[in-house]
């Protein structure tokens, strides 16, 4: 399921969240998941609470895909501002490191250029431990710089259009710890 607004050169889609329950309600072993969600589309805190709620409601069955977002026709459509790769991989890692922290449950607090959390407890944690993370992409020439120092999980997954799997596209994957 792809978090996109635009038809071209996507086709149409359904709001991930809803649709991905959808299928989760009407399964019990398929794993449900994201390719990717844009960390550009909806502050962390909410898509850790979308994405929790789904864990939980889904037995544990989500893989949350994250990327930066990279379609320049969607930002312009929308309204949002199109930063450059660099600035959207550095808060696509500050985004990550919310996450993970919200799918805890416990209160935390988080300091980032780009993000700030004072004291906040998420609900409800994911059911998945540690986190239902599942990959993370960049849209760079020299993103990986940017992303967090630690990848967040196994399964690297590429964009299902062949020529989003370029250099100009890398997935970062390592194992769930």
């Amino acid at each position: 399921m792809r978090d996109h607004f635009i038809e071209e050169p996507f086709g149409r889609q359904f709001a991930p969240f809803t649709a991905l329950a959808t299928v989760a309600s009407l399964t019990k072993r398929l794993r449900v998941g994201s390719l990717v969600f844009s960390n550009d589309y909806r502050h962390p805190l909410l898509l850790a609470k979308e994405a929790a709620t789904l864990d939980v409601l889904s037995g544990g069955r989500l893989e949350l895909g994250l990327g930066t977002g990279f379609e320049s026709r969607e930002y312009e459509q929308t309204g949002l501002s199109l930063d450059s790769t660099s600035v959207r991989a550095e808060r696509l890692g500050e985004g990550v490191q919310i996450l993970k922290k919200a799918f805890a449950g416990e209160p935390f607090t988080f300091t980032g250029t780009y993000y700030s959390v004072t004291e906040f407890k998420s609900f409800p944690p994911s059911l998945q431990r540690p986190h239902p993370l599942s990959s993370s992409a960049a849209a760079a020439d020299n993103s990986s710089r940017s992303l967090p120092k630690r990848p967040i999980s196994s399964g690297s997954r590429c964009h299902p259009r062949p020529t989003a799997c370029t250099p100009t596209l890398r997935a970062y994957a390592s194992p769930r710890p």
